[in-house]
């Protein structure tokens, strides 16, 4: 159950934003016993980060940058997220396909043993040589391409990463605010007075917190003036990435890595058994965040760099979705183009009034996320003295508890137990809640207990767990950040299940 709040006595840190990073120092600091307030305008995972290429990788194309501190970093996360959350990322097989005309094969070769052996690689295997002439993987790809190699990274469900954190957070004793909008903070004594607004009940909060965490992306720009006294760098450059959704057209679980004659490199990852995500593209932003979204050309990008690499030809109709987000790039300098502004985060501590602090995290992606939160604490150890030591890369996230880390071992036992519901619905449960699969199917003894079928593999079992579990709220929330059950609904499906939403009042 949600902690409630002690009025009389400030809360340690308030957080600003249910991305991955609000959610991952929310996660962290609740668990070594810091009260903790997380505050986000929409829903948890809304922005940014359920629109990421679905990755948790070193960043192959960083070390082109000599970023190799960032590459390491990002190369250990791989393991400890697996290790956290087997249930929501597995290894990922990508075929990175040679093109003499934009990179030598040479130095493909010679970045991928530095990416093998950069982050002390365990339990992910090693680069190999692919023949695409010959191999399975070189079906669908012109002739023209007739090498490439083999190398892995890690999968996950970006959307659920957050939820996830978020969840544990809570169970910690964290206060979850989702569709509470950030009026203002202004500076007391020894404390920061927070302003909130409940968006669906219009109720004014008004909350004490000694220390505050900016972790708003994209909108750190425009909550500035909400901060009294408040002077932040302005070196964030507001930079729109975009993908595009397809049938799967190829054979194999694995992925593929297209090189663009601008030197881009755009991803080609399986999704969802018959899915297939395209990208991504960069841009800067023109317009509001919040009507960001993939323009036609764009679009033409990604459909042009699939024609130039594989036998069957797209075009516009072959879109089954398509996505965009905004990732808040950390540089002075981007006159050699937006990707050589570092991925990296940068953290920027202000102290209002000299004893106020206040934490910004500028730039960063989803695969460092936890380490960030430790950098943070980290840096905020000196106003936490009773805090805790570093703990998230030992303690699995809410489902990730299967014996030895073994998921596919786990969830042969979990199929078996439930074989009178059909494959695909188990292995959408076992997937996307590990362990607590159990708990959704507590007391099923018939597919008739999962009560009404919205659709696909959607029920009133999972929305009414949804709904008690994860914070749900509308019915977005259950369709396509929660599940991704909304992609596989129809239009009208969706619609009925909005409607039986609003009148079962959830």
């Amino acid at each position: 159950m949600e902690q409630q709040l002690n009025t009389n006595q400030a809360l340690d840190l308030f957080i600003l934003g249910g991305g991955i990073n609000g959610a991952g120092v929310a996660r962290d600091a609740s668990g070594r016993g810091a009260s903790v307030m997380l505050c986000e305008k929409d829903d948890l995972a809304e922005g940014t980060s359920s629109r990421t290429t679905k990755f948790i990788h070193g960043g192959l194309r960083y070390l082109e940058q000599f970023e190799f501190s960032l590459v390491r970093k990002s190369l250990i996360e791989r393991e400890v997220i697996l290790n956290i959350a087997p249930h929501v990322s597995f290894p990922l097989r990508l075929i990175f396909i040679n093109n003499n005309k934009i990179r030598n094969p040479l130095l493909i070769r010679t970045g991928l043993f530095v990416y093998d052996h950069l982050g002390g690689r365990r339990s992910m295997p090693s680069t190999d040589r692919v023949n695409l002439a010959s191999s399975p993987e070189g079906l669908e790809v012109k002739e023209r391409y007739s090498s490439g190699y083999g190398y892995w990274d890690v999968w996950t469900d970006d959307a659920r990463m957050v939820v996830l954190n978020a969840k544990d957070a809570r169970r910690n004793g964290a206060v979850i605010r989702t569709r509470t909008e950030f009026i203002g903070a202004e500076p007391h004594e020894d404390h920061w007075v927070v302003s909130i607004r409940d968006r669906t009940t219009g109720t004014l909060e008004r909350i004490r917190a000694r220390i505050l965490f900016d972790a708003t992306g994209p909108w750190l720009k425009s909550n500035s003036g909400k901060f009294t006294g408040l002077d932040r760098p302005g070196d964030l450059k507001l930079v729109q990435g975009s993908h595009i959704i397809l049938r799967k057209w190829w054979r194999g679980s694995h992925a593929y890595v297209l090189q663009h004659a601008d030197r881009r490199i755009v991803f080609v990852v399986p999704y969802l058994d018959d899915l297939a995500v395209v990208g991504t593209t960069e841009r800067h932003l023109e317009g509001p965040i919040e009507e960001a979204s993939i323009l036609p050309s764009e679009q033409d990008y990604l459909l042009d760099i699939l024609n130039s690499h594989f036998k069957r030809q797209f075009g516009p109709a072959d879109v089954v979705s398509s996505y965009s987000g905004v990732r808040p790039l950390f540089g002075r300098d981007d006159r050699k183009g937006l990707s050589r502004v570092t991925r990296d985060y940068h953290l920027d501590m202000t102290m209002v009034n000299g004893k106020l602090p206040i934490v910004s995290a500028y730039g960063g992606k989803l695969t460092t996320y936890r380490v960030l939160a430790e950098d943070v604490l980290d840096l905020l150890g000196p106003h936490l003295p009773n805090a805790g030591t570093p703990w998230t890369a030992g303690k699995p996230l809410p489902g990730g508890d299967v014996p030895q880390g073994d998921f596919n071992g786990w969830y042969g036992e979990f199929a078996r137990n439930y074989g009178f519901l059909d494959e695909p619905l188990l292995r959408h449960l076992g997937t996307t809640y590990g362990t607590e699969a159990l708990d959704v199917l507590d007391g099923v003894r018939d597919k008739s207990d999962l009560g009404r079928c919205f659709g696909g593999h959607f029920h009133e079992r999972e929305a009414y767990w949804l709904a008690e579990h994860e914070m749900a709220k509308f019915a977005d929330d259950f369709l396509f950040r929660r599940t991704k059950h909304g992609l596989f609904l129809s239009s009208e499906e969706r619609d009925d299940f909005e409607i039986w939403l609003n009148s079962n009042s959830l």
